[in-house]
């Protein structure tokens, strides 16, 4: 048995002996082309080649992140002017104009509640400011992430909300001489306080044109400040996520902050923007919010048994 492997490893051997000698001269010559001069310049062309065409690519992937990085610069720049435009159309405008309706409303809600014995006379002042729409670079915003923050699916969809709400407040503003001429129209010791709070008339009827205008201006002026402040935010993530990708020595990248105002009352409640903020910010707000209209009609009910 012994004998028989013997012979067997043998003739593999000469097997092995037989094939590469086959072999051999065809392994010479592939080792001295490798060695040639010709050979050494094609494959130093190869590799250069590759070497150039990834530092190309890695510049342009550079440049555009470089690019995009300006983009996001110039976007919360705009974002921030919008934010300053409707932040002093609320400071000399809406919030006067909403106290003065709340406080209204509070004190003819009162005096029902507690009429006089000598009959029910209740002297209020109406604020009746026609406003105009503000002029905002809100098409330069969405040009901008539209073109140059491509990759920012949050911005553009905030973008677009927040020119919703610009376009929406034009419609209302447009809408609200009508509805204080119908107003003035009721005389000051008819029911023209019913009309001015939206409020049943003893014949059954409700004109609510007037307080729901004002509510939506209220509304859509406080969505000017919030959404920009959320897109500030937004695209201040974005630019330092890209500066990271870009490495070393990146663009800087703008950061804004709104924590210092002199009446706090001039920023939106963000617990009235519970969907934005669970998407973009975390944890989501704790409490739930309460609109203008809300909040009216929650004193309204008070004086439902009277």
């Amino acid at each position: 048995m012994c004998q028989a492997l013997s012979d067997a490893f043998r003739a593999v051997g000469g097997i092995l002996v037989i094939g590469w000698a086959a072999v051999s001269p065809a392994a010479q010559w592939v080792w001295h082309f490798l060695n040639t001069n010709f050979s050494a310049a094609l494959w130093g062309a190869l590799v250069g080649a590759l070497a150039a065409r990834y530092i190309a690519r890695n510049v342009e992937h550079r440049q555009r992140l470089r690019d995009e990085i300006s983009g996001v610069n110039n976007a919360i720049a705009l974002a921030v002017s919008i934010t300053n435009t409707f932040v002093g159309m609320k400071r000399q405008h809406t919030l006067s104009m909403s106290r003065m309706y709340e406080s209204t409303f509070h004190e003819y809600a009162r005096v029902l509640r507690a009429p006089s014995q000598q009959g029910l006379v209740f002297e209020f002042i109406t604020d009746f400011r026609v406003l105009q729409t503000p002029l905002t670079c809100i098409v330069e915003l969405r040009q901008t992430i539209l073109e140059r923050v491509k990759s920012s699916i949050g911005a553009i969809h905030i973008s677009v909300t927040l020119h919703q709400s610009i376009d929406s407040l034009g419609l209302v503003l447009d809408r609200l001489p009508q509805s204080i001429e119908r107003l003035r129209a009721i005389p000051a010791d008819g029911d023209r306080i019913i009309g001015y709070f939206g409020l049943k008339t003893p014949g059954g009827h409700i004109d609510s044109s007037y307080s729901d205008n004002i509510s939506a201006i209220f509304s859509f002026v406080d969505d000017g400040i919030y959404f920009p402040m959320l897109l500030c935010e937004v695209l201040t993530a974005h630019g330092k996520k890209l500066a990271k990708e870009y490495g070393r020595n990146p663009p800087a990248v703008k950061t804004i902050t709104y924590k210092e105002f002199e009446d706090p009352d001039l920023l939106p409640d963000r617990a009235l923007y519970a969907d934005f903020e669970r998407i973009y910010r975390s944890p989501p707000p704790p409490e739930k919010p309460k609109t203008f209209r809300q909040r009216m009609a929650a004193r309204w009910e008070t004086l439902k048994p009277w």
